[in-house]
C-alpha cells in the first residue's frame, strides 16, 4: 500500500489543502502550529474512522463550529490499484465514498467492508470505540510525543500477524506441536506449584513444609542449647554480683563522707565570690564616675583653647573679608567708566556713520544734477507728463526709501529688542517697601512705602544710616550682560530709523505704504510718456529723474538745505574727498568701540570673579562665627553639667581617694578566695557527685543481676535441661532426613522444566531472529557502537526489547533520544516485516519523532530511513527543522498557510 495524495477541506487548521506524496521519501515541513500533525491525523481518520461519529470525536476536526463539516481525501494504491477513498465528517450524515478506476463507486457500509479488506481486516471504528483510534496501526502511525514509547506496546494489534510472518520464514512446527505443548505445559504447572518465579519454594508444597519442619527442629535445639547456657550463665552471675555488691557499699560510706567535707567550703567559696561582686561593682561604679569626670574636664580645656584659637582666626578672616570688599568696590567703579566710555564710543561711531551718509548724499546729489542737465534739451516735448512724473517722483523723494526688505530688516531688529528686553525684564527684581521704621532709599533715592521698584542692575539699598544692602539682580554678570545687549539691540534699531529718517517703526509701516501709492501713480504717468518718445530716451530721463528726486530727498532728510538752480553746487571731486574723509573718520571710531568694548567685558570678568571670591570668603567666616557660637555652647552644658574647675578639682580628689579605698578591700576579698582554690574545689565536688553516681549505679546493678539470677536458677529446676537438649538434637536429624528426600524430588522437577525452557528459549530465538536480523540492520546505520536488539516472547507477543553494548540496558534505562532511535529501528523492521502481506509496501508516519536525537544521531537517522524505502516503505516525516533533513534527498512538502479561525 503506498499513499499518492491527500485532500482536506474545514478540517481543524486546514480550510482547504492538498498534499502529493512521493513513493519513497516524503518530509512535510512547517513552523510549529502550521498543521503537521493535522495532516497526519487527516490520513489515519480517513483510513479508520466512520463518518458518522459524533461527539467530542467529530468536534476535535471542525476549524470552527460554523466553519464547515471536515472532508477527507486520501488516493492510494493497493492490491495493484489505485484507489480515491473520500470522507465527510457531518455527524448522522456523513458519507464514505471509495472508488476504482474504471469500476463502480462504493459507498456506506459496502465502501468501508472494501475499505477493511484493502487495509488487510483493519475495519474502522466509530461510536464508543473510537477512543480507540491511536491503537490503529500504531506501529505505523507514530504520534507525536510518543516516539519514545515501548515499540512493543505499538506492535500488540499486529502481534498475530507478525507470529504468522516470522513462522512462514523461520518454520516453527515443534514448537506448535499440540502434545509438546501439553506436555511442556503439565511440566510448568507442576513446576510453579513447587517453586516461585524466583526459584524459591512455593508455600504449602511439599519441600517448603519439609524445609520448615527442618527449621523448626533446628530452632528448637538452639533453644534447649541456649537453655543449658542461661542457667549455667545465672550461678556464676549470682556469685559475681554479690561481691560487686560489698564493695560498692563500702566505697560509698567513704564517698559521702569527703563529699561533705568539700561541700562546707565551697559554701565559704559562694559567700566570697558574692562579697567579691559587690566590692567590684561598688569599684567600677567609681572609675567609671571618676573617669567621666575626667573626660568632661579635658573636654572643657580643648573647648577654650579651640574657642580662643578660633576667635584669633575670625579676626584674620574679618580682615581679609574687609580687604575683599574694598577691592571688590574699585572693580565695580572701574567696570562702570568702562561701560560709560563704550556708550560714548557707540553714540561717536552712530555720528560718524550719520555724517558719512550725509555727505554721501551730497555727492550723490551734485552727480544726478549734471547727470540731469543733459537731458534737459528735450523735456518740453513731454511737458504735461513730466509734471505729473515729477509731482509723483517729488512726493516719493520726501518719504524715506523704506522698502519691503527695509520693513523686514526693521521688524527683525525690533523683534531682537523686545525679546533682550523680554530677557531683561525675567531676571530684574522687583522692590517693595510695606512698612518702615527708618527711611529706605534705593541708589540715593528715597522709596515711600507701596511703590515697587524695579531694579534691573547692581544697586545699593540702604535703611537708615548704618544698614547698606547689595541688591543684585538675576544673578550679577548675567544680568549685566543681558541689559546691555538689550541697550545694544535698541541703540541698533534706533540708529536704523535715524538713518533712515523715520521717528519711528510704525511711521516706516506708513511711509512705505504711501510710497506704494506714489510709485503705482508715478508708474502709470511713464507708461504715457513711453508712447510719446522713444523707449531709451524716457527710460534715460525717468532715471536721471528719479535719482535727482532721490538725491534731493536724501539731502532733505539730513536738513541739508537745497541749492538753488542759480547756485553754483561743489564740484563732485571736491565732494568725493569729504565722503573718504568720513569713512576714514568712522573706521577709526569703529576701531575705538571694539577696544573699549573688550575692556569693559575684561572689567566685568574681574568683577563676577570678585564677586565669587567674596562670597567664598564670606560664607568661610560665616562658617567659622558659627563654630566659635557651637563650642561656646557645648562649654556652657558642661560646665553647667560638671560645675566649675575649684568643684571639679575637689570632686576628683574624692574620688581617687575612694578608688584606692575600694581596690585595697577586692583585693582582700580575692586574696582569701584565691586561698580556697575554687577551681579544684569544683572539680573535686563534680569528680565526687560523678562516683557517687558511678558506685550507686553499681549497687543497683549488681543487686539486680543477683535478683535475676535467683529468679532464673528457681524457675529453671522443673526439668532436666541436659535430657532436652539431646531429644531436641535427636527431633533435628529426623527432620534434615526427610527435607533431603523432598529436596531430591524438587530438583529433578526444576532440571526437568530447565530442559524444556532451554528449547523452547531456543525456538523462541530461530522464530525472532529475522525481526533481529532487520532491527540490527537498522541499528548499524544509526549507532556506531555494536549496539544490538534483544528480543523475547511473552506468550504469542513480544516483550519490551533491550538493547545490548556490551551488557545489556532496559528500554526504560536509555536516555530519551536513544530510546526514539531504538523504537523507530523496531518500527521500521516490523513494517519491512507486515509490508508483504501489503503488495509489498506500506507507509509509516512520524510526526514530530526525533525531538530528543542530536545531530550526529540525525544523520544515522536519516540513513535508517532512506534503507526503509529501499526496502519498500513509504516513509512521511513531519518535522519543523527540514534542514536538519536536507541530506536526506527527501520530496519536500511547505505547510506556510496560516492557522484558520
Amino acid at each position: 500500500m503506498r499513499l499518492r495524495s491527500l485532500k482536506v477541506r474545514n478540517y481543524r487548521v486546514h480550510r482547504d489543502l492538498e498534499v502529493r506524496f512521493d513513493d519513497r521519501l516524503n518530509l512535510v515541513a512547517g513552523p510549529n502550529e502550521v498543521g503537521k500533525s493535522t495532516v497526519a491525523e487527516a490520513l489515519h481518520r480517513a483510513l479508520f474512522l466512520r463518518p458518522n461519529v459524533t461527539g467530542a470525536v467529530r468536534e476535535g476536526l471542525l476549524t470552527r463550529p460554523d466553519g464547515g463539516h471536515p472532508e477527507v481525501e486520501v488516493v492510494f494504491a493497493a492490491d495493484g490499484a489505485e484507489w480515491t477513498l473520500h470522507k465527510r465528517f457531518s455527524g448522522g450524515n456523513g458519507t464514505v465514498r471509495l472508488s476504482r478506476h474504471g469500476e463502480t463507486t462504493l459507498s456506506g457500509d459496502e465502501a468501508e467492508a472494501r475499505l477493511a479488506e484493502l487495509l488487510r481486516g483493519e475495519d474502522a471504528l466509530g461510536g464508543r470505540r473510537a477512543g480507540q483510534l491511536d491503537d490503529k496501526w500504531a506501529h505505523l502511525w507514530v504520534w507525536q510525543g510518543a516516539s519514545g514509547g515501548d515499540p512493543a506496546g505499538s506492535l500488540q494489534a499486529q502481534a498475530d500477524q507478525l507470529i504468522q510472518r516470522l513462522q512462514s520464514m523461520g518454520g516453527l512446527g515443534l514448537y506448535v506441536s499440540q502434545r509438546d505443548s501439553e506436555v511442556a505445559g503439565r511440566v510448568r504447572a507442576r513446576y510453579e506449584e513447587v517453586f516461585t518465579k524466583a526459584g524459591k519454594p512455593r508455600a504449602g508444597s511439599e519441600l517448603h513444609e519439609r524445609e520448615e519442619a527442618a527449621a523448626a527442629a533446628q530452632a528448637r535445639l538452639e533453644e534447649r542449647t541456649a537453655a543449658v547456657r542461661e542457667l549455667e550463665g545465672a550461678a556464676e552471675r549470682y556469685r559475681d554480683a554479690g561481691a560487686r555488691l560489698e564493695k560498692a557499699r563500702e566505697a560509698l560510706a567513704s564517698l559521702e563522707e569527703e563529699e561533705a567535707r568539700v561541700a562546707e567550703r565551697l559554701r565559704e567559696v559562694e559567700r566570697l565570690r558574692r562579697e567579691q561582686e559587690e566590692r567590684t561593682r561598688k569599684l567600677t561604679e567609681t572609675r567609671e564616675r571618676l573617669e567621666r569626670l575626667r573626660e568632661a574636664d579635658r573636654e572643657i580645656a580643648e573647648l577654650v583653647e579651640a574657642i580662643a584659637a578660633r576667635r584669633e582666626d575670625v579676626a584674620t578672616q574679618e580682615t581679609a573679608f574687609e580687604a575683599l570688599e574694598a577691592d571688590h568696590a574699585e572693580r565695580l567703579e572701574a567696570r562702570a567708566r568702562a561701560e560709560r566710555l563704550r556708550e560714548d564710543a557707540a553714540r561717536a561711531v552712530r555720528e560718524a556713520r550719520v555724517e558719512l551718509e550725509r555727505r554721501r548724499a551730497r555727492l550723490q546729489h551734485a552727480e544726478r544734477r549734471e547727470q540731469l542737465a543733459e537731458l534737459e534739451s528735450v523735456r518740453e516735448r513731454v511737458e504735461a507728463l513730466e509734471e505729473e512724473i515729477d509731482e509723483a517722483t517729488r512726493a516719493l523723494s520726501e518719504l524715506p526709501p523704506v522698502t519691503d526688505e527695509v520693513l523686514e530688516e526693521l521688524a527683525a531688529l525690533d523683534a531682537e529688542r523686545l525679546r533682550s528686553e523680554d530677557r531683561l525684564s525675567a531676571v530684574a527684581a522687583e522692590i517693595e517697601v510695606l512698612e518702615a521704621g527708618l527711611p529706605v532709599r534705593l541708589a540715593d533715592e528715597p522709596i515711600e512705602p507701596e511703590t515697587p521698584r524695579t531694579v534691573t542692575r547692581d544697586t545699593e539699598l540702604r535703611v537708615g544710616e548704618e544698614t547698606r544692602i547689595r541688591i543684585r539682580p538675576g544673578g550679577g554678570e548675567t544680568l549685566e550682560e543681558t541689559r546691555a545687549l538689550a541697550e545694544e539691540r535698541a541703540a541698533t534699531l534706533a540708529g536704523r530709523l535715524e538713518e533712515l529718517g523715520c521717528a519711528s517703526l510704525a511711521k516706516a509701516r506708513e511711509t512705505s505704504k504711501e510710497r506704494v501709492k506714489l510709485e503705482s501713480a508715478r508708474d502709470g504717468a511713464r507708461a504715457k510718456l513711453e508712447g510719446l518718445a522713444g523707449e531709451d530716451f524716457d527710460a534715460r530721463l525717468r532715471r536721471a529723474q528719479e535719482q535727482w528726486q532721490e538725491a534731493q530727498g536724501a539731502l532733505a532728510r539730513f536738513g541739508e538745505e537745497l541749492p538753488g538752480d542759480e547756485a553754483e553746487p561743489p564740484a563732485p571731486e571736491t565732494l568725493a574727498a569729504g565722503v573718504e574723509e568720513a569713512e576714514r573718520v568712522l573706521a577709526e571710531r569703529e576701531e575705538t568701540e571694539r577696544r573699549l568694548e573688550e575692556e569693559r567685558s575684561e572689567k566685568a570678568r574681574a568683577v563676577e570673579q570678585a564677586s565669587g571670591t567674596l562670597e567664598e570668603k564670606r560664607e568661610a567666616l560665616r562658617s567659622v562665627k558659627a563654630e566659635v557660637d557651637r563650642k561656646k555652647s557645648n562649654l556652657e552644658l558642661l560646665e553647667e553639667r560638671v560645675g566649675d574647675a575649684e568643684r571639679r578639682r575637689q570632686e576628683l580628689e574624692g574620688l581617687a581617694e575612694r578608688e584606692a579605698r575600694e581596690a585595697e578591700q577586692l583585693a582582700e576579698t580575692e586574696a582569701a578566695l584565691a586561698g580556697l582554690d575554687p577551681d579544684q574545689l569544683e572539680a573535686d565536688r563534680t569528680r565526687l557527685v560523678r562516683a557517687l553516681e558511678q558506685q550507686r549505679s553499681e549497687r543497683s546493678e549488681a543487686d539486680r543481676e543477683r535478683a535475676g539470677a535467683r529468679a532464673l536458677l528457681e524457675s529453671g529446676g522443673t526439668t532436666d535441661p541436659y535430657a532436652d537438649l539431646k531429644a531436641a538434637h535427636a527431633a533435628l536429624d529426623r527432620a534434615r532426613e526427610r527435607e533431603r528426600s523432598a529436596r531430591l524430588r524438587a530438583d529433578a522437577l526444576a532440571l526437568l522444566h530447565e530442559t524444556f525452557e532451554t528449547e523452547k528459549g531456543a525456538l523462541t530465538r530461530s522464530l525472532v531472529a529475522p525481526l533481529e536480523e532487520r532491527v540490527n540492520g537498522y541499528l548499524r546505520t544509526i549507532f556506531a557502537d555494536g549496539s544490538e536488539i534483544a528480543l523475547d516472547l511473552e506468550g504469542t507477543s513480544l516483550a519490551t526489547p533491550s538493547l545490548r553494548r556490551g551488557e545489556r540496558f532496559a528500554f526504560e534505562e536509555l536516555s530519551g533520544g536513544a530510546r526514539e532511535q531504538f523504537a523507530v529501528a523496531v518500527r521500521l523492521a516490523a513494517a519491512e516485516l507486515l509490508a508483504e502481506d501489503h503488495d509489498g509496501a506500506l507507509p509509516i508516519v512520524l510526526d514530530d519523532a526525533f525531538a530528543y536525537s542530536d545531530p550526529e544521531r540525525v544523520r544515522g537517522l536519516m540513513r535508517a530511513l532512506d534503507r526503509a524505502a529501499g526496502r519498500g516503505l513509504q516513509v512521511v516525516l513531519m518535522t519543523c527543522t527540514p534542514e536538519d533533513y536536507a541530506s536526506l534527498g527527501a520530496h519536500s512538502i511547505h505547510l506556510t498557510r496560516a492557522p484558520a479561525g
